[in-house]
């Protein structure tokens, strides 16, 4: 009787540690899972407010894994149809070994259109250039028109203002994908500056699209001359330079 009592207590004993030691690498993965969820969470938030301090203190940049889910554009729907769209446009300014030299103005979102018309299966880098320039175009508009100046010309510029902070968070993202662009077109030169601008073309009217109306664009809007983004350890310019080194042949 004793004997059974004893090997009852032992299998308990036994069951209580296995189930122990199972449960702490589960424990562990579900307080992961529950700290990347708030994360996330607090990412979702804080990219649909205003600017505002906590942002700036945070760092937006941290959360751009969260863009392909949360990029969206209802303009398409009514009520408020879009009846333009913007495209980055960008100058480079570099030095190979013939001597320095200015492209022209390069139209980055026409060539990831062509990207997505000749390869259907392209990542999502094929709108990337779009979703840059329509941020840029949105912090640049929510500027008034001295900060727009200051921006422009590169001096006075306050930074205390949140807009400004969050303008330039959009530049140097925006600055980064330009420098991989002057990079890609001119292999082995040195890219020493970089014009950004923002191209908006309008839709043609509906009672004309029957006609053969082409769409009318605005002139590149210049916002100024910048210097080249340093690029993060985690960038490749290299796998960026395989996917879009064909895309730019006319302007080499």
């Amino acid at each position: 009787m004793h004997e059974t009592q004893d090997r009852s207590s032992d299998t308990s004993a036994q069951s209580r540690s296995t189930a122990t030691a199972t449960s702490v690498p589960q424990r562990i993965i579900t307080w992961l899972l529950v700290a990347f969820l708030a994360w996330s969470s607090l990412g979702v938030i804080l990219t649909s407010t205003k600017p505002n301090v906590l942002q700036d203190a945070i760092g937006l940049e941290k959360f751009d894994y969260l863009s392909p889910l949360l990029d969206q554009n209802w303009g398409v729907f009514a009520p408020s149809i879009n009846t333009s769209s913007t495209d980055l446009v960008v100058r480079i300014h570099y030095t190979d070994a013939t001597g320095s030299g200015v492209s022209d103005w390069i139209n980055t979102s026409e060539a990831e259109r062509a990207l997505q018309r000749n390869r259907p299966g392209a990542t999502r880098l094929a709108r990337l250039s779009s979703q840059l320039a329509n941020d840029l175009r949105t912090a640049y508009r929510a500027l008034d028109p001295e900060q727009q100046t200051a921006i422009r010309t590169g001096t006075g510029v306050d930074t205390s203002d949140a807009n400004v902070r969050a303008y330039f968070t959009t530049e140097t993202r925006t600055l980064r994908y330009a420098t991989l662009v002057g990079s890609t077109i001119h292999s082995g030169a040195n890219v020493d500056a970089v014009d950004l601008g923002l191209r908006i073309c309008y839709s043609v009217p509906f009672e004309q699209r029957n006609t053969g109306a082409d769409p009318t664009c605005d002139e590149p809007l210049s916002l100024g001359t910048k210097r080249p983004a340093k690029l993060p350890a985690s960038q490749s310019q290299e796998r960026f330079a395989e996917v879009y080194a064909d895309l730019f042949q006319e302007e080499r």
